[in-house]
């Protein structure tokens, strides 16, 4: 069913975050993430439109994955975030 799918999909997600959370991150480090993901949430309740917290470089892209640490994540509006799926461009 859809809500299985849907919770299957967080759970996996919930993986990849813990999977690319370095152990050398620090208490400091995981307090700025904190404030990063609520800082969302109050754009969320502001702007009664979907915030998210992207990974910058995707946890599980096609050509680089990256870390679940403060400096690879930002918010931004949740339709740009879906509209960019799991994209890092590259630039040479």
């Amino acid at each position: 069913s859809g809500k299985s799918l849907k919770m299957a999909r967080a759970k996996l997600r919930k993986l990849l975050k813990m999977q690319r959370t370095p152990a050398w991150l620090t208490d400091f480090d995981k307090l700025k993430m904190s404030c990063i993901y609520s800082v969302a949430a109050m754009l969320t309740r502001e702007n009664k439109e979907p915030w998210h917290v992207d990974h910058i470089v995707p946890l599980q892209g096609k050509n680089v994955c990256g870390l679940h640490v403060p400096s690879n994540l930002q918010f931004i509006r949740g339709f740009d975030n879906i509209s960019k799926s799991n994209k890092f461009e590259v630039l040479a």
